[in-house]
């Protein structure tokens, strides 16, 4: 225990001590394993859902691996929400990109959730909706990613 509280002692003053330049290297971080996250999050999404579609995938395992990206989602969207509101990032487009990605993780936790409905019931409203997500979650990652708006 004594060890971890020496470690973790050693992370924050290693963190409010760092430069200017080492705080933007963090950030750069951050940003960057956010839109990966974002991105590789959708398409292992629409995987698993197309795996679904042709039958591939088998309905439990595409509820269960839809749960526990809900699970994961909903750990980042707070982590984000939290640094967001926090005093730690000064720059107002810092922050308005770690609140772009927040809604995007909402967003992309929508669409697992329908992504799980669909797996459980197939009703028709999940599906639309599924698509709808799907949909607006793209547009999101293209414009934050800079990427092509066609579908991928």
């Amino acid at each position: 225990m004594k060890k971890l509280s020496l470690v973790i002692l050693v992370w924050i003053v290693f963190i409010t001590n760092s430069s200017s330049q080492s705080q933007e290297k963090l950030l750069y971080v951050l940003g960057t394993s956010g839109a990966g996250i974002v991105y590789n999050t959708f398409q292992y999404l629409d995987l698993l859902h197309e795996g679904l579609v042709v039958e591939c995938n088998s309905a439990e395992m595409v509820a269960n691996a839809a749960a526990a990206q809900v699970g994961f989602l909903e750990v980042v969207e707070k982590s984000y929400l939290e640094l967001k509101d926090s005093e730690d990032l000064s720059d107002p487009s810092d922050q308005l990109y770690i609140q772009r990605l927040a809604e995007l993780i909402t967003l992309l936790k929508e669409q697992a959730i329908h992504l799980n409905s669909i797996s459980t019931n197939g009703d028709e409203e999940s599906k639309d909706a599924y698509a709808k997500t799907k949909e607006a979650a793209w547009v999101r990652i293209s414009d934050l990613l800079q990427l092509d708006s066609q579908k991928p």
